[in-house]
């Protein structure tokens, strides 16, 4: 439930705030790109209010006082169910994405350029619905009855079995006036029944990871991780590229090479885009390790 429900969640929201920012980085976006960082946001602050509430439907104003939605899209989130709420957050996610692609299409970039971005950005948001609907079938599941019913009496069975011989086992003690085992009775009576017990308890309270228990999932350190790594994204991500004026050297002498149907000359400008290449490839290589080694010490 932690990695293929609410870190799948968690994972598309910033990676289509990171793609979108990557393929739309002009100004006239900022906007869409700050609207899809709250819609996603919203998205999973609906999926955890929906895991901690029975009712049918919960209500999204709260979320209008976060600056997350508009009162029109809080009141449109209130009419449906609670588990199709942060589900409707990314159909408007994918449909925004949808107007940039057609805006880049008309801006004159070309259909196939710009329908791999938009490809890349369903299959995220259909990976987020997916996380939302993981989520609603393991709390709407329920254990088997006879499974539930056999546990625990086993354990009762246990308890009572452990009784019964810790008992007879004190009497034969005392008769034989030794009161060290006996001890050793008692402290054994006492402290592996609590122990069963125990278990049972703590498996009714992890039974629903969503909640706000001790024991349940972070999900206040997993929004702020991604809600900052969607922020670095829109702040940095839209500035200017360091290595935008190779690229554009490359487009200009192509598109010069065409018009006069020669080869381009720009063996030096490969050479450096190789040089950006490798660089960033040992940075990637190096960032892989830093993310391998801190999973293993967990």
């Amino acid at each position: 439930l932690r990695t293929k429900a609410l870190g799948v969640l968690l994972a598309s929201s910033a990676n289509v705030v990171m793609q979108l920012v990557s393929f739309a980085p002009q100004r006239r976006y900022w906007k869409t790109h700050e609207k899809i960082y709250r819609l996603a946001m919203a998205s999973v602050l609906l999926v955890v209010k929906a895991a901690r509430t029975t009712d049918s439907h919960i209500r999204s104003d709260g979320l209008v006082t976060m600056n997350y939605l508009t009162e029109p899209e809080a009141a449109a989130l209130n009419a449906v169910p609670r588990f199709q709420a942060p589900m409707v957050c990314w159909c408007w996610i994918l449909r925004l994405s949808a107007e940039v692609v057609v805006d880049q299409m008309h801006a004159g970039d070309s259909g196939a350029s710009c329908m791999l971005p938009l490809v890349a950005l369903q299959r995220h948001c259909s990976v987020a619905r997916d996380g939302v609907q993981a989520i609603h079938t393991h709390l709407s599941t329920q254990l088997p009855f006879a499974y539930v019913h056999l546990i625990i009496w086993l354990v009762n069975s246990s308890n009572f079995a452990l009784a019964f011989l810790g008992g007879v086992s004190g009497c034969l003690a005392w008769q034989r006036r030794d009161y060290q085992a006996i001890a050793i009775q008692v402290v054994f009576q006492v402290v592996v029944p609590a122990v069963y017990q125990g278990l049972l308890v703590v498996t009714f309270i992890i039974h629903d990871p969503m909640g706000e228990d001790i024991l349940d999932f972070p999900i206040v350190a997993y929004q702020t991780t991604t809600s900052q790594q969607c922020q670095y994204f829109r702040s940095v991500g839209c500035q200017r590229f360091p290595a935008d004026h190779i690229i554009a050297k490359i487009a200009r002498e192509t598109q010069e090479s065409r018009y006069f149907g020669e080869k381009p000359d720009n063996e030096d400008v490969v050479s450096e885009a190789h040089a950006i290449c490798r660089a960033l490839s040992t940075e990637i290589e190096l960032g892989c390790r830093i993310a391998r080694s801190n999973l293993d010490s967990l």
